[in-house]
């Protein structure tokens, strides 16, 4: 999980706890949000797919984290 806390670091406008919604808290934008995605693709070496998911369930770095280990 710490690996996945520094990558949101690099782009967050603040501290956020792990259930906390990074788009809608203003903590990241769009923009930040594709750069951790990919990110978290090179780093964790899995694909997202966004046409099997729910884009709202990885919002936040619990719901990211829940999803990279259910790809690992």
């Amino acid at each position: 999980m710490e690996k996945l806390i520094n990558i949101i670091k690099v782009k967050a406008k603040t501290d956020f706890d792990l259930d906390t919604n990074l788009i809608a808290k203003d903590i990241i934008d769009s923009i930040d949000f594709i750069y951790i995605i990919s990110e978290i693709e090179q780093q964790y070496k899995i694909e997202i797919d966004f046409m099997e998911i729910n884009p709202e369930d990885l919002m936040s770095a619990k719901g990211l984290w829940n999803y990279i280990n259910e790809l690992e």
